[in-house]
């Protein structure tokens, strides 16, 4: 028996303790934690002066709300069965955390692009945060509810047979495998790919000297970010011990040296509603049963 053939008899091995079946419903616990509580908790590691801002920017949608709530679906995932198949997740997997960048050959694809909360875990996570971001994006749109059900269906069969797919090619292979941006631009039909496009060449345009002269200006022979209050402000301006900032400063210089750069002064840092929040939370925690977004409140 070759490799490929045990990972997929250790697959079917895996699914008679974890059948298919249990991954289609999830109801929340009698002793489910209120989610608000949990965000709020969330909060006490944060800048207090940026909270009333996140929970602010998270009571405009559902979607927002589940944006910004990882953490609560966190709490909910770990509560579901999954085949104790770990991977290096990437934590955050909604459907906006996908888009198109270019490479550092300057070729366009189309993937993940946030992995600020990338972490060991369950297969499973990255696959219902996906499933659950669609069918709360496509309610907010006015989709039919058997609707956001197929589109659920969809983007996990896709998954399915992609990982089918990418089982039968070589490490090598593997990690030159894109999606390449004409490929997007075929999936759309005729009639919004002409949108599809014009997005592709404001992409093209988002450069790294562009975001320089954006965020930055010159200051002597020194390059500084722009404050932007509240959100981006220069560490002096702030209550801020120093002494816990320098260890990070020194190595931001030690990287910056590294590279046989100058060190820039990069510097940050930074009612909530509680009404609004619950609202969001609440229509977020809608979802239907009958699909794996259940997981999503």
């Amino acid at each position: 028996m070759d490799a490929r053939e045990d990972r997929h008899t250790r697959g079917r091995d895996r699914r008679a303790v974890v059948p298919r079946s249990a991954h289609a419903e999830w109801q929340p616990g009698p002793d489910r934690r209120d989610p608000i509580e949990v965000l709020e908790e969330q909060g006490a590691t944060r800048v207090p002066e940026l909270l009333p801002i996140r929970h602010g920017r998270m009571a405009e949608s559902p979607f927002a709300f589940y944006r910004g709530a990882a953490a609560v679906m966190a709490m909910d995932l770990a509560t579901t069965p999954t085949t104790g198949i770990r991977v290096q997740a990437c934590g955050d997997a909604h459907v906006t955390n996908f888009g198109q960048f270019a490479t550092p050959e300057r070729n366009m694809i189309f993937d993940i692009n946030d992995f600020d909360e990338t972490l060991p875990g369950p297969w499973e996570w990255d696959v219902k945060r996906l499933c659950a971001s669609l069918h709360i994006v496509g309610r907010q749109r006015g989709f039919a509810p058997d609707r956001c059900d197929e589109l659920v269906m969809t983007a996990a069969r896709t998954y399915r047979e992609v990982m089918a797919t990418s089982s039968e090619l070589r490490v090598l292979e593997l990690w030159y495998d894109r999606i390449h941006i004409k490929q997007v631009i075929e999936h759309f039909p005729r009639r919004y790919r002409p949108l599809v496009k014009k997005d592709v060449k404001r992409s093209f345009r988002k450069t790294h000297r562009r975001a320089v002269a954006k965020l930055t200006n010159a200051v002597g022979d020194d390059v500084r970010f722009e404050e932007d209050p509240p959100l981006l402000v220069h560490v002096t301006n702030t209550e801020v011990d120093l002494d816990l900032v320098m260890p990070m400063s020194a190595r931001a210089a030690g990287w910056c040296c590294s590279l046989g750069r100058r060190t820039p002064r990069v510097t940050t840092s930074c009612c909530r509603s509680r009404k609004r929040l619950l609202r969001c939370s609440s229509a977020t925690s809608a979802t239907p049963r009958s699909s794996t977004t259940g997981a999503a409140s």
